[in-house]
């Protein structure tokens, strides 16, 4: 078993040069994976659960309009209820957020976001709404409060006042959840068209029922014949699609996918390591009187690789984690300066622990491997 020599390395020029090549290699990592995954998150926040009914010639979740009463004039099967909406981005004050304009007795029977009012009550008038806690808190507003919307799509606002305060853990929590009816106002519809429609299968024993019921979503086949129905009926683009599906087909018509998005995400991360790969390199360059001296009094190359390896782990360790997190809450503080955190639906989202893990495991990796490849005699 080799001898661990114990020697100082790190002189302050080298100390240095690590300090400032972990974190910006730690920041490219957070920025770039957990930007993503916010971003995937943000779609998959605005789409909400399950299968939807949307409008196949819209560019944005915002610019689609489907045909309420078209649909509610269709036979979809005697089990199956539709669940209307319709999403604004709004200002309250300067602040910007996203109002929601949805059927409180469906969101209520079918649970859709899994919402419970903390304070106040569900909205009984037009006038009335709900606002996530999160939102709440940050514009110092309570139950009771009057508030003024405005529409960012249309030149139109709402003088409104707040029923009630719900929470979902979610990032629907910095959201306003309106009356179909003046969702509808504020997006400039009128009473027959929404957004998106949302897709339940219900059980004959629960029609009768106020709350509760839903056994599952239409899939599959069911999905098909119901998107068959509708384009068939009524002659005009909208299909069925879960969130998944529908955040990929929103990708696309920007030029995304799934594929493009690893391409960059792979690069930028190949990069960013070879550039540690180098700067390791570097260290140990800087130190090779210190190996050549070490090996010069008996010690084996492999302990001095030990040594190194050890002496220098720690500071790996803890400055990834660091500047990993300071980087995260960077990325969202200039999101939400930059005033488009309503777009992103980004804005307390935790870390990633898997990314964060990931990170320190390719770092230290990388780290060891050029250390090991690199110690050697001149």
């Amino acid at each position: 078993m080799h001898k661990v020599i114990k020697y100082h390395y790190l002189k302050r020029k080298t100390l240095l040069n690590l300090i400032i090549t972990l974190v910006l290699i730690s920041a490219a990592f957070s920025i770039t994976i957990e930007g993503v995954l916010i971003f995937i998150n943000a779609g998959l926040g605005y789409l909400g659960p399950g299968n939807v009914i949307y409008d196949t010639k819209s560019s944005t979740i915002f610019s689609g309009s489907v045909n309420l009463a078209g649909l509610n004039n269709l036979s979809l099967g005697g089990n199956i209820d539709l669940a209307p909406e319709v999403i604004i981005p709004i200002y309250i004050g300067d602040k910007y957020a996203l109002c929601r304009g949805v059927d409180f007795s469906k969101l209520r029977k079918y649970d859709i976001y899994s919402i419970s009012v903390v304070n106040g009550d569900f909205p009984k008038y037009d006038d009335e709404v709900l606002i996530g806690c999160k939102l709440a808190n940050s514009l110092n507003i309570d139950v009771g409060d009057v508030i003024v919307i405005r529409s960012i799509i249309r030149n139109c606002y709402v003088v409104t006042k707040i029923s009630g305060v719900y929470q979902s853990n979610s990032p629907l929590d910095y959201e306003v959840l309106s009356t179909l009816k003046l969702g509808q106002f504020l997006r400039g519809f009128d009473e027959n068209h929404v957004t998106l429609v949302r897709i339940y299968r219900v059980e004959k024993e629960a029609l009768e029922e106020s709350t509760g019921g839903v056994i599952s979503r239409p899939s599959g086949e069911e999905v098909k014949q119901i998107e068959h129905v509708i384009n068939e009926t009524l002659g005009y683009g909208a299909a069925v699609a879960d969130n998944k599906e529908l955040f990929s087909i929103y990708m696309r018509k920007f030029g995304f996918n799934g594929f493009s998005i690893l391409v960059f995400v792979f690069i930028t991360l190949a990069f960013t390591l070879l550039g540690l790969y180098y700067a390791t390199i570097t260290l140990i360059e800087e130190n090779f009187d210190i190996i050549n001296q070490l090996y010069m009094l008996g010690a084996k190359i492999r302990s001095i690789k030990v040594d190194l390896i050890l002496k220098v782990i720690p500071y790996i360790v803890v400055l990834t984690i660091l500047s990993y997190l300071i980087s995260h809450k960077l990325l969202l503080y200039l999101w939400s300066n930059l005033q488009i955190q309503y777009i992103l639906h980004a804005y307390d989202v935790g870390i990633n622990l898997y990314s964060l893990l990931a990170t320190l495991i390719l770092i230290l990796l990388i780290f060891i491997t050029a250390i090991w490849r690199g110690v050697k005699l001149e």
